[in-house]
């Protein structure tokens, strides 16, 4: 786990210099394209290695290992692990915008669009394009559009995901659904796993 310094993990250089040249000067909106553009072309690259723990499922939860936090653009690179069937609830990315690329196996990612936001009442999602997404597919969140959900779909394989975010997440909102249709947001602190 890195604690948010610009140290670069033996195998990852490739991969920080691609990044600091599409962030860099830029808006969120284009850094968010050219973050976009340039991740699918990293995934097999033989220059990019992620290191042996990016490739460690937990057995309760999908991984979070922090790979790399860029102090002089900001944004923050994380492998996640999926073991068969592990997946996010519905959640947001806490103002940021996220890019992230499957590294090997599969995900499902799921957009949800809000129609209604209120803490008393509940809030209403419509659920929007479901992706199925291999090893160098790419899909992200925008701040206009920051809803989605993820999980890996194959009953028997370990999936990995880069995830770019703008900026370091601590934390993030999920929505946990009831019976009527209604999501109950609640903030969840975001953790690394060892």
């Amino acid at each position: 786990m890195i604690k948010g310094t610009d140290h670069i993990l033996p195998g990852l250089h490739k991969l920080v210099q691609v990044l600091d040249t599409a962030v860099a000067s830029r808006s969120p909106a284009h850094a968010y394209a050219g973050v976009c553009a340039a991740l699918p072309l990293l995934v097999g690259d033989a220059q990019v290695q992620l290191p042996a723990f990016a490739w460690r499922p937990h057995p309760e939860h999908y991984a979070r290992h922090e790979l790399y936090c860029s102090r002089e653009h900001g944004y923050c690179v994380v492998a996640m692990v999926w073991a068969p069937g592990q997946a996010t609830p519905l959640h947001d990315h806490d103002g940021s915008w996220c890019v992230e690329a499957v590294w090997s196996g599969q995900l499902e990612v799921t957009h949800w669009h809000l129609l209604q936001a209120d803490d008393d009442s509940g809030w209403r999602f419509a659920q929007g394009a479901r992706q199925h997404q291999r090893a160098g597919d790419c899909s992200g969140l925008l701040a206009s559009a920051p809803y989605h959900s993820v999980r890996n779909p194959d009953p028997q394989a370990v999936a990995v995901s880069i995830h770019v975010y703008q900026h370091r997440l601590g934390q993030c909102m999920v929505f946990d659904p009831d019976r009527n249709g209604r999501h109950w947001p609640r903030l969840l602190p975001l953790a690394n796993d060892a």
